[in-house]
């Protein structure tokens, strides 16, 4: 019923065609934007990595939606394109990737002028979980042993990115600032991303962990926390809940190490 329906079925395939018509031949990455977080106006490693993910999902739904095997091969090579550029380091000397090679992580994201934002970003592990990027990538590995030593705050909460302090400081944080006593609130839904990677790379502890985590800080009833959770108090934010998609996430978490669910696209 859902691709059936006219009105999603043509916002499916105009997805699908913006971001294959919109690839920059010469960078390889999709148009830049400011991402969901509204940070840097770049192209983001978490965007890049939705829009890979998205086109080899449209080529595996290309026979449902009607859209010709030629077509479908398009958007095959489009992810792989960015994919490309994702993991290209960010010392090319004609346009910088989103791999620190030096340091072992994925950055943040990299400007239209080709401008690096260095900052570590936990949120681009998204990438094992759309099966974007496989679990054994020793870049992966990489990625997943650098979050762990630097966002992680000593447990299984983990922080967005490097000295995030939008929830104890900013003006913006729609708490007010000193919402959060600390800088570095963990974020439920990025250590659900970490726990599926673990459960793909047979960590059943930490995937087990994770999920005791996540449930230790949800509210009364058990009302899912929004972005960020106080590490100091270890409840979360009241201004960034209730959330469906941190509690989507979990339920994902959850189902994939029952193994009911796994949220990876075939190749």
């Amino acid at each position: 019923a859902f691709l059936n329906d006219p009105v999603m079925r043509e916002a499916l395939i105009d997805s699908a065609e913006f971001i294959e018509n919109n690839i920059d031949p010469e960078k390889g990455f999709g148009p830049a934007e400011f991402s969901i977080w509204e940070t840097f106006f770049a192209h983001n490693g978490f965007t890049q990595i939705t829009y890979a993910s998205g086109l080899q999902a449209a080529a595996l739904l290309g026979d449902d939606l009607g859209i010709s095997e030629e077509r479908q091969q398009d958007y095959v090579g489009g992810a792989a394109t960015i994919k490309a550029a994702i993991e290209r380091p960010i010392t090319d000397p004609d346009f910088p990737g989103l791999w620190n090679e030096e340091d072992g992580y994925f950055v943040w994201g990299v400007t239209e002028e080709g401008d690096v934002i260095e900052r570590p970003n936990a949120a681009l592990n998204l990438m094992w979980v759309t099966g974007l990027f496989d679990i054994d990538d020793p870049k992966v590995q990489s990625q997943i042993e650098y979050v762990l030593d630097n966002l992680s705050n000593n447990t299984y909460g983990i922080a967005r990115y490097d000295s995030d302090n939008f929830y104890a400081q900013s003006p913006f944080s729609p708490g007010g600032a000193y919402e959060s006593n600390v800088d570095e609130t963990s974020w439920p839904q990025i250590t659900s991303y970490m726990g599926m990677g673990k459960e793909f790379g047979s960590d059943l502890d930490w995937a087990y962990n994770s999920l005791e985590w996540t449930v230790s800080r949800y509210a009364k009833e058990f009302m899912p926390p929004g972005e960020g959770i106080d590490p100091s108090l270890r409840e979360p934010l009241p201004s960034t809940m209730v959330e469906p998609v941190t509690g989507a996430w979990y339920v994902m978490n959850l189902l994939n190490y029952t193994d009911q669910f796994d949220p990876r696209l075939d190749p």
